[in-house]
């Protein structure tokens, strides 16, 4: 099979998906992050994810069109 086919390309993404999930799965192994922890990401995330909506808002609204 030609690595460009389409059965190629699928099973080279078959392949990079089953990496991507064994590394993924080695680093659940380790311990719980607290409650406290949880939070703490969460709202981190939601920081960045607010910085990242004000600032495309701020190029809609204040941009030269």
């Amino acid at each position: 099979m030609h690595p460009l086919s389409r059965g190629g390309r699928i099973a080279a993404t078959a392949a990079a998906l089953a990496v991507i999930t064994a590394v993924a799965l080695a680093g659940c192994t380790d311990g719980q992050p607290s409650d406290d922890e949880f939070y703490a990401a969460a709202r981190q995330q939601n920081l960045l994810f607010k910085e990242t909506v004000a600032a495309v808002q701020v190029r809609l609204y204040d941009g030269d069109w």
